[in-house]
């Protein structure tokens, strides 16, 4: 008997690039993003950003 498994595949469709990366210490860019969550209901994104490490 042979077992069949259903592989799904999630996209993300891009729609453009926010923030920018520099060498600056402080800036307004994503250089370490950890992780992101999305509010659907107010279209906001949340970014959590790992610092420069010293």
């Amino acid at each position: 008997m042979m077992n069949f498994s259903k592989q799904t595949t999630n996209y993300v469709n891009y729609f453009k690039t926010i923030g920018v990366t520099s060498n600056q210490p402080v800036g307004r860019g994503f250089s370490a993003p950890v992780d992101l969550s999305i509010n659907h209901r107010t279209d906001q994104i949340y970014v959590l950003n790992r610092g420069k490490p010293k």
